[in-house]
């Protein structure tokens, strides 16, 4: 099968639509976030700043323990967890209204932010199998940059409302 001009491995299709879905809506976060905190919340971006320095800190911290959840109840289960518990997360920004509540879910959501991506490849490497690793994984990281770019896109033009 071909998805936006790349043969895909039948294998591996559910998990290249999944990743470009998740690239569309970090390229949206990642274009949008820090106007949104600043704007609307009214946080500085100094605040903003070192809340996702801490957040991220607390995923590089938890990656260890995520990976040896993922080699305790499988990479797929582990895939499906982490991607709910960021869904939860983004999903809970939409309440932030102060540093507190932003970092705490900023700190919420930088757990599962960093440790998606290596728990990917390990189901990749598990369940598609040597043979088609490298390309599949080449295939999903040009749809990342793809759903990037899209997400990009899409946060230009909610910026260009300028709504909340």
């Amino acid at each position: 099968m071909r998805l936006l001009g790349l043969d895909v491995p039948r294998e591996s299709r559910l998990l290249v639509f999944i990743g470009l879905v998740d690239a569309i809506g970090t390229g949206l976060y990642l274009a949008g976030f820090a106007v949104f905190f600043t704007r609307s919340v009214g946080m500085s971006a100094t605040a903003v700043g070192a809340g996702l320095t801490i957040a991220n800190a607390c995923g590089l911290v938890a990656m260890t323990p995520i990976g040896m959840l993922a080699d305790r109840i499988g990479p797929r289960p582990a895939t499906i967890l982490l991607h709910y518990w960021r869904a939860v997360g983004f999903a809970a920004y939409a309440f932030v209204g102060d540093f507190t509540t932003f970092l705490l879910v900023s700190c919420f959501v930088g757990i599962p932010n960093r440790a998606i991506d290596p728990v990917s490849q390990m189901y990749v490497d598990r369940h598609i199998g040597a043979e088609l690793r490298v390309r599949v994984m080449s295939v999903m990281r040009v749809v990342y940059n793809i759903g990037f770019a899209v997400g990009g896109l899409l946060a230009t033009v909610i910026l260009v409302v300028g709504t909340r």
